[in-house]
């Protein structure tokens, strides 16, 4: 799984979607984690805070983004959802 982090656009924000500590751990799980570049500037938290806990950083929005709405699903995926439980097998 890839995990994508774009910089916040909001005009005063100064918030950022993911900490260098939350991509240690999504990390930790096998996940690959990408940041667009300055995303923490606003928080105080360095790109290179980023790329050591081995999250890319990604300087082109653009890129970041087109490849976030590659991953997206299609109208023909085969996504599978739980069914809903009968009450036979709810006990």
């Amino acid at each position: 799984m890839r995990i994508i982090a774009p910089t916040e656009t909001a005009p005063g924000e100064t918030r950022v979607a993911l900490v260098p500590r939350s991509a240690t751990q999504l990390v930790s799980t096998g996940a690959t984690v990408a940041i667009q570049a300055g995303a923490g500037a606003a928080a105080g938290i360095t790109d290179a805070a980023y790329r050591e806990v081995s999250a890319e950083v990604v300087a082109d929005r653009k890129a970041l983004l087109a490849e976030e709405r590659r991953s997206w699903p299609t109208q023909t995926s085969s996504w599978s959802f739980a069914a809903p439980m009968s009450s036979s097998s709810a006990r």
